[in-house]
């Protein structure tokens, strides 16, 4: 707790599901769990999905405009980018690459508010 402070700690969490669908099947689900580190302040993602890998622990932070994550397990390096591309878009990236520095992409997306 900061200096000064009194009270409990506030933590908060943004938690997001995702679900992909194809010829009107589910063919991807995935939980999200984004928290900032109080001691490192940042950002950390808690990335949990269908293809039986377990937990995934991104870490990173906001570059501009563009929150930049990474995450290092047996199947290598992960990068996955957000970007605030324009109002109500958001872009996503996922990249992988054995070494950290080479990468491949693994997806593009562009995600837009739908307003009523």
């Amino acid at each position: 707790m900061p200096s000064g402070a009194t009270g409990p700690a506030t933590r908060r969490a943004v938690v997001g599901d995702y679900e992909q669908r194809r010829g009107g099947q589910v063919t991807f689900t995935g939980h999200g769990v984004h928290t900032i580190d109080p001691a490192t302040k940042e950002h950390v993602l808690h990335w949990f999905d269908c293809m039986g890998c377990g937990a995934e622990l991104f870490r990173g932070s906001w570059q501009g405009q563009r929150l930049v994550l990474t995450s290092q397990g047996p199947q290598g390096h992960m990068r996955l980018t957000y970007e605030l591309a324009a109002k109500d878009t958001l872009i996503s990236r996922m990249e992988m690459g054995q070494d950290g520095k080479k990468w491949s992409t693994l997806f593009d997306a562009t995600y837009r508010r739908q307003h009523d």
